[in-house]
This record gives structure tokens, sequence and C-alpha cells, in this order.
């Protein structure tokens, strides 16, 4: 519903989405002549840029440029690699501010125009949006493209607390490396982070509740990276899934239990459920 007094602005495009998909199409329809309105509660990047491909990517750079030291093989190099976690992730924390400021160039440059804040589509043609600081505004539009993105599952009975149950956000956002972690889920985050880890010397277990890791690849790939994790140390139950979790000496109990009633108990620093 409009409130009295409101100014109603018109625009070709609204956006609703700062992340790789809306950008890109803000700055492709600016290009085409249309006046846009690119609308992100938070600043423009999205998952891709802040909780997902780039630190990721990031992060599995460093991790593989330590296990490349520690596992030179049978070339005749020996070397040993000592690493401060929290400045690997200072690294990272630059990298991202530096695309940060290349997309806010591209969407200045373009012509886009950018609201920090959250909008409500009210009709077909007709946006709410809730700016930062609390200010409302009408607009009205010729098409709307909206490309909110996804947000990290949380699997029954584990929610997410932040410390001992975490998503992948939070994974990628730890400064300290830890000792043992369970991973639920063997999709591509879930092998990804886990390999990374791995590399930085953590103990990971992953639950799976099919009978492969990767569903979604072709077996012939997949055999390869399976290899590769079991030369890692990594350990994979499949046929698997948790039932609880519980804390026990600041760590984490998990229970799970396979396809013919064998229950375990797997104790780790921290539990990521990498669901996809």
């Amino acid at each position: 519903m409009m409130v009295m007094g409101d100014i109603v602005t018109g625009c070709d495009v609204i956006v609703i989405g700062g992340g790789p998909g809306g950008y890109s199409a803000a700055i492709r329809a600016s290009q085409l002549g249309k006046d846009v309105i690119l609308v992100d509660r938070y600043d423009l990047g999205g998952a891709c840029l802040y909780r997902g491909c780039i630190p990721s990517k990031t992060l599995i750079h460093a991790a593989n440029l330590i296990f490349d030291i520690r596992n030179p093989g049978n070339i005749g190099i020996k070397g040993s690699v000592e690493f401060d976690y929290g400045k690997i992730q200072q690294w990272r924390f630059e990298v991202v501010k530096r695309l940060k400021g290349g997309i806010e160039h591209l969407c200045k440059k373009y012509g886009v125009h950018v609201i920090k804040g959250v909008a409500i589509l009210e009709s077909s043609d007709k946006a709410r949006i809730t700016a930062q600081d609390g200010m409302t505004s009408t607009y009205e539009f010729g098409n709307a493209i909206i490309a909110t993105g996804s947000h990290p599952q949380e699997f029954p009975g584990l929610p997410f607390d932040g410390k001992l149950v975490i998503n992948s956000n939070e994974a990628l956002g730890l400064m300290k490396v830890p000792d043992d972690l369970v991973i639920i889920g063997a999709g591509y985050i879930g092998v990804e982070l886990g390999t990374m880890f791995a590399k930085l010397g953590t103990r990971v277990r992953i639950v799976q509740r099919s009978s492969r890791i990767l569903t979604r690849f072709d077996p012939e790939v997949v055999e390869v990276v399976n290899q590769k994790m079991k030369k890692m140390g990594i350990e994979i139950y499949y046929n698997s899934r948790p039932e609880a979790v519980r804390p026990e000496n600041d760590k984490a109990i998990v229970t799970i239990n396979d396809d013919k009633g064998n229950v375990s108990e797997l104790a780790a620093d921290k539990v990521l459920v990498a669901l996809e």
C-alpha cells in the first residue's frame, strides 16, 4: 500500500539482488540504454564474492601452496612450511575488497543506480524500497529481475549455532584451522572445503547419505577426486546420516547411523553442514 505523500520514481528495470546474476544483469541493461535501479541489503558481490567462490578459491590457493611444499613428491626437493592462518584470512579480505571496488566502479561507470536496502514488490509494476537508513521510497518499473541468490540449508536436528555447528559461510570465516572437522554432505561444497582443510592439516571426516560423493558429477571424474581424498586421509562414511549432535568438553559429538543400523559417534571441533 502506498503511503500518502509518497513520491513515486520511475525506472525501466529494477534488479533485486547484487550478486553475480544481479549486478551483471543491471550493468547489461544499462549498457542497452535502460534506466536501472539495483537493490541489495548488503554490499555488491553477493555470496560468490563474500561467502562462496572468491573466498573459497583464495583460501584453497593458499592451502595448495602449503600442501605442495609439504608434499613435493619424488623430485628430490625437501621443504617445510609454517603458516599464519589469520594472516591468510587478512589477505583474503583484501582480495575481496579489491573485487568489491571493481564491481562498484563498473556500476557507477555504466550509470546503474545502486541502493543499499530491501525491496518489496507491491504489484507487477511497483516496488517499495526501504534503504539502510530506514527511509522508504516507491518505484514504478517496466521490468523486474529477481536475483536474490541462495542461503545455507540446515539439517534437521543440527541447527546452526555458529560455534560448533557451522555453515559454509562460517567455515570460510574461521580464523583458526580446526584440528578435527566433521562435514555433513559430500557435494561440491563439502568436498571442496574438506579438501582445503585437509591440506592445512585438519582431520576431516565426511558423512554422506548415498554410496558415492559428488553425485551430480561423472563417475570417472569422481573416482579421481576420491583417490586424491584418500591420499590426504579424508574419511568418508557412506550411506550414513547424522541423527544428533551434542556438546561435550568444547567438542561436538555427532551421532551417525548407517543403512545397516550401525551407530557411530564422531567428535570434532566443528561440524560443517554443507547440504546442496
